[in-house]
């Protein structure tokens, strides 16, 4: 219900702040039935921001709730909304983020050389592409176990922010083939 009333509300907010005219032709490629593109991303912007922020609390919700079921309690309607680690679940997902960034950083380098250089001209060059996003695809796979234990290990208290990537990596080692 709440992702609905988000899509709507945004959607709504959109159209209502950015002039649409429902009736609009484009003249030209790229042409847009708004009057302020500027108002149109800064709109978008906001938006995304809202997604995020609202897919940040109800991921946490859902994982409190599952420590209540996992430690053998039945978790109340009130038990999801107890969380008082808010400041190191958003450090984690802030490490997360740029630990995600470092490691597919290469995958990321090879993907867009190769569409510049694609996009110049140089035909050779688009075979980077697939090879960039392979890369990418590889590092991401290696990360992903690691980076998804960093945010339980905080909403469980067994690490802080900055060293729960050293502790997952110590739990996820011995499984990781």
């Amino acid at each position: 219900v709440a992702l609905v009333a988000l899509t709507v509300g945004a959607g709504a907010i959109l159209f209502a702040s950015g002039n649409f005219d429902p009736d609009f032709e484009p003249n030209y490629p790229g042409d847009v039935p708004f009057e302020d593109i500027g108002a149109m991303f800064a709109t978008l912007g906001g938006i995304a921001l809202l997604f995020a922020v609202g897919a940040f609390a109800m991921q946490v919700f859902m994982l409190r709730g599952a420590f209540e079921t996992v430690d053998g309690r039945v978790p109340k309607y009130s038990t999801f909304f107890r969380v008082n680690r808010w400041g190191s679940l958003i450090g984690v997902y802030v490490v997360t983020f740029f630990l995600s960034l470092i490691v597919t950083l290469p995958g990321m380098a090879l993907f867009i050389a190769g569409m510049v250089m694609s996009a110049n001209g140089s035909e050779s060059a688009a075979a980077l592409i697939p090879v960039g996003y392979l890369v990418l695809l590889v590092l991401s796979f290696f990360i992903m176990p690691i980076t998804a234990a960093m945010p339980l290990l905080v909403i469980d208290g067994r690490a802080s922010a900055l060293d729960s990537p050293v502790v997952a990596w110590r739990l996820v080692k011995p499984q990781y083939w």
